[in-house]
């Protein structure tokens, strides 16, 4: 597509901070002008808006992140938005909401959608897992689908072997098609190692998602970080996954940096 979306997560309108906005740009024989700047229809300060897009192949469908989004002053549940384009024209089509929206949750912190448009994955890797005995910010993903112009939540993800501060759902990506999902929670521990990181790969069939796999590094080590950006080819056969706080020569240093971020982060 020749349409990208950018973003000003710290955009103010008028005196109020935060509130975010996204801004369509096209390409015409070489040359790039701005389409449209996009707003949440209800939006209001430290929304946050905008703080992860993406658009379908034909770039007609947009879906927008406002990971701090309040129902009440105070809080950060957040949405994601779908807008479309008609004529040349953005409208918004809907705002997407989990069935158990809450307080931390930063709905919205990382969205994908499939080329078609009709499939969106939105993580909230704050999401607290009351089914645990300690449930802080394990975090979830969830799917949305698309029919005759209204969306609907088809399932809520979470990792097999989910744990409190995994921060499951802060990266996510979509095959073409919408049926292989990749999530990223970067904070995942495992065994001796603290936030090392982890990835994992679902699959859609008949309407139902399952977990297909659980990736990690070969040479994993603590507060890697693994996990905190992810991307998947059109066919979802190849996946990309980000560790922005890997260190190369020296574990053992990185195992002291991960104890010590551990100690000032959590």
């Amino acid at each position: 597509s020749s349409d990208v979306c950018s973003s000003d997560l710290n955009k103010a309108d008028g005196m109020t901070y935060g509130i975010g906005a996204v801004y369509v740009f096209t390409r015409s024989g070489g040359t790039w002008s701005e389409q449209q700047k996009l707003l949440a229809s209800d939006k209001a300060g430290r929304d946050s808006f905008g703080n992860a897009v993406a658009l379908s192949a034909d770039g007609n469908t947009a879906l927008i992140g406002a990971w701090n989004k309040s129902r009440t002053s105070g809080t950060v549940e957040g949405a994601a938005y779908v807008f479309t384009r008609s004529g040349g024209t953005w409208s918004e089509q809907q705002k997407l909401l989990s069935s158990d929206l809450d307080n931390p949750d930063h709905f919205g912190g990382a969205v994908a959608l499939s080329a078609d448009g009709n499939t969106a994955l939105v993580g909230a890797d704050s999401k607290h897992d009351f089914s645990m005995a300690f449930s802080l910010e394990a975090g979830a993903a969830y799917v949305f689908t698309r029919s005759g112009g209204t969306w609907s939540q088809q399932q809520k993800l979470l990792a097999g072997d989910k744990e409190s501060y995994d921060h499951f759902g802060k990266s996510a990506a979509l095959s073409a098609d919408g049926n292989i999902a990749l999530i990223g929670a970067y904070k995942k521990s495992s065994g001796t190692l603290s936030q090392n990181g982890a990835a994992y790969v679902y699959t859609r069939s008949a309407g139902k998602w399952t977990q297909l796999a659980a990736l990690s590094a070969s040479d994993k080590a603590s507060a890697d970080r693994y996990g905190y950006s992810a991307a998947l080819s059109a066919d979802g056969s190849l996946a990309l996954i980000g560790s922005y706080f890997n260190s190369e020569g020296g574990r053992s240093e990185e195992r002291r940096v991960g104890k010590e971020c551990l100690r000032l982060c959590r």
